[in-house]
């Protein structure tokens, strides 16, 4: 599972948190630095082999039933600690 460095930008050396859009934050403290959808992919990783002798991976995927889903989220940050630096998503990997 990719960490939240490897998925958006704006966030190192910054306490961000990352919640469901539908989440309502408790604190006048913390300001919203930004909008994230992510999308479900296609296919889905169900296993891997690894070829000891060959140094080879070979992955195994299946379709995702909830392919082209939409999650969407919110980034939020106290507020004067880095409010104004945005916090995006990294384009997916082909």
């Amino acid at each position: 599972m990719p960490t939240p460095f490897a998925l958006a930008t704006g966030t190192a050396g910054l306490a961000t948190l990352i919640a469901p859009a539908d989440y309502q934050v408790q604190s006048s403290e913390l300001v919203q630095v930004g909008e994230l959808d992510r999308v479900e992919v296609d296919d889905v990783l169900v296993s891997y082999e690894f070829n000891m002798q060959t140094n080879e991976m070979v992955t195994h995927k299946e379709p995702n039933p909830n392919a082209g889903t939409v999650h969407q989220f919110r980034a939020y940050r106290s507020r004067g600690a880095g409010d104004t630096k945005t916090v995006t998503l990294k384009e997916p990997r082909s």
